[in-house]
């Protein structure tokens, strides 16, 4: 069964295609590799699914397409996706996937040729890890953009935190003795009504005799 969980998967997606967003978020199920032959039109490939999931074949091969462009191909900056494949997969059956997505995608197959611009996805996704040395820092770059693309929202939880604490502390450090000062705008009420007027009476008496 596990072999044909890909194939499983890409064909409840094509029944239903507004779990996308739920099968991206989780790793590749296994089997991938039959649904790239499948696309790249392989007729064993194509038996297999049929004898599996007793669906047409027109089925098969729409629900195929479907899952590698929108789970494999859409939007994505994982290389490892977009082959197919997870860091732990060789060399080799990298190299295969690549062949058969760039298969699928030239123009000699009758394929849709507005998918061609998916071809560039592909060989970038390669040339990133078709050696030792390039995959190790592609896996290294990887990892350092995902930590880095963590740290701003963690920063600014402890800076605000560390600001509202600091606020918490001048705010209970303030005592009725600190406010011996009223503000301006207090003024009139603390003052009796006859002595603020007296005293607004001097004032703009003295500014009529400058």
């Amino acid at each position: 069964m596990s072999e044909h969980a890909a194939l499983m998967t890409a064909l409840g997606l094509h029944f239903a295609p507004s779990r996308v967003r739920a099968v991206k978020s989780t790793g590749l199920p296994c089997g991938v590799h039959l649904l790239l032959r499948i696309a790249a039109r392989d007729p064993l490939a194509m038996d297999e699914a049929i004898r599996h999931s007793q669906r047409d074949p027109q089925i098969i091969m729409d629900a195929a397409v479907f899952f590698i462009e929108q789970v494999l191909l859409s939007s994505t900056i994982d290389h490892y996706r977009i082959l197919g494949a997870d860091p732990q997969t060789p060399r080799e059956a990298l190299r295969a996937n690549m062949v058969l997505l760039l298969k699928w995608l030239h123009p000699d197959t009758g394929n849709d040729t507005s998918r061609s611009y998916y071809a560039a996805r592909v060989t970038q996704a390669w040339n990133s890890l078709k050696t030792d040395e390039l995959r190790a820092a592609y896996d290294t770059g990887f990892l350092l953009a995902a930590s880095q693309r963590s740290l701003p929202k963690t920063a600014n939880i402890t800076r605000r935190n560390g600001s509202q604490a600091m606020v918490s502390r001048n705010r209970s450090n303030v005592t009725p003795e600190d406010s011996s000062q009223p503000p301006r705008r207090h003024l009139r009420k603390k003052l009796k009504p006859g002595l603020f007027l007296l005293i607004l009476r001097l004032f703009r008496g003295s500014r009529h005799y400058r």
